[in-house]
């Protein structure tokens, strides 16, 4: 255990990066993270802290930090029915905790990745990830003392951590951080014998394998291809739209980027991302953008003209091109992220439960919100296996 944490913070991973091996994920790599970077809102940016033991990196945390402030900021959460994220926080909660002046910065500390699902916010150089999960507390502090020489740091988080392998809650419960119940992340094993998305409908039951047909001929007048970068920014404003569209449905809204984060991961990422759109007489309906990671396939952002939604069963269609894009990418798990659970799984996506830790920084609200934020997820659609039994 190191007593006296010895951290280091940074705003920009091009001053950590020279001092850190390749990392097990994309997520928390170079051009991924420079790509977050350059493409930012004004209301988003980032901290890096190393942690360091007799003069070697052992751990860095990543933080993104939302400035509540900004006046790019609207309605944080969105409390339609379907939404369980903060579920729990009334609008008056919501209220004293965000309803901030504007002529001082009031901020949001996040240990992660608000704009993925999953495990982000640690990258482990050395072996003992235990001894860096006890000293996220004690980072989080060195980030909020850092951050109060400015302005007022209002509430921490910390996200994604898998309920069956969860090494952090323990410490952060310890520091009066709360659970908090998040939805489901949907994931579908790539089986080892599909080579080809032929082979994925093959295993559907016959129930399934025909709505694929009926979903797929309501795109036949339509194109399925490719977005190259050029494309991207020849695009731009189609691109905008689209992407706005699905994230004003959104449970939370935070900081929303815009095509400046797509095109700027087109450029870094190169041959690990890919973009598809759906377009019809050159019209574009739908995109999707694809990223290979190490482990598993990340159907990341994706924009849909909703007024052609239904018509062409877009969101479904996105779905199984995603499939196909983690089947030829020879991934072996495609990560589908949150929202839409029910849906999800027709396609053979099982729920995986993942919890987040939060902490508001004002004494009282902190002790009620422990008693008002829900315990567990409650599910309340019904799951569906598409495969031949």
């Amino acid at each position: 255990m190191i007593k006296t944490p010895d951290f280091q913070i940074y705003d920009s991973f091009a001053e950590l990066k020279n001092v850190l091996p390749p990392h097990q994920t994309l997520f928390l790599e170079k051009e991924y993270l420079l790509s977050m970077e350059e493409s930012s809102p004004s209301a988003l940016s980032f901290r890096y802290v190393s942690l360091k033991e007799k003069g070697k990196i052992k751990a860095a945390y990543y933080f993104q930090i939302i400035n509540l402030s900004s006046t790019q900021l609207g309605q944080i959460v969105n409390f339609e029915p379907y939404s369980k994220i903060i579920s729990g926080l009334s609008m008056l909660v919501q209220k004293m905790l965000f309803g901030v002046k504007k002529d001082k910065p009031h901020y949001l500390v996040i240990c992660g990745n608000m704009y993925l699902s999953g495990d982000y916010g640690i990258l482990f150089v050395g072996s003992d990830k235990v001894n860096a999960a006890v000293l996220l507390s004690d980072a989080f502090v060195f980030v909020k003392k850092e951050l109060e020489k400015t302005g007022k740091v209002m509430a921490e988080i910390a996200k994604d951590y898998s309920i069956e392998n969860d090494i952090y809650g323990t410490h952060l419960k310890a520091k009066k951080f709360s659970p908090l119940v998040m939805d489901p992340i949907m994931k579908m094993n790539i089986r080892s014998h599909w080579n080809s998305f032929d082979d994925y409908v093959a295993d559907l039951s016959s129930k399934y394998r025909q709505r694929y047909v009926q979903v797929k001929k309501k795109i036949a007048s339509c194109e399925l291809r490719i977005l190259t970068t050029d494309e991207l920014i020849e695009r731009k404003e189609e691109i905008d739209r689209l992407y706005l569209a699905v994230q004003n449905k959104s449970p939370v809204r935070l900081v929303m980027h815009n095509s400046d984060y797509l095109i700027s991961l087109s450029k870094r990422l190169k041959s690990k991302i890919e973009f598809k759109g759906i377009l019809e007489k050159g019209k574009l309906l739908a995109f999707m953008a694809g990223i290979k990671d190490h482990q598993h396939f990340e159907a990341h952002h994706i924009g849909i003209d909703y007024e052609y939604n239904m018509s062409h069963s877009l969101y479904q269609n996105i779905l199984y091109a995603y499939i196909e894009m983690a089947i030829l990418a020879k991934s072996p798990l495609i990560s589908f992220g949150r929202t839409a659970l029910e849906m999800k799984t027709t396609v053979g996506a099982t729920i995986h439960t993942y919890q987040a830790y939060i902490k508001l920084n004002n004494t009282l609200l902190n002790g009620i919100a422990c008693h008002m934020l829900p315990s567990k997820y409650e599910m309340d659609w019904i799951p569906r296996n598409p495969f031949r039994q």
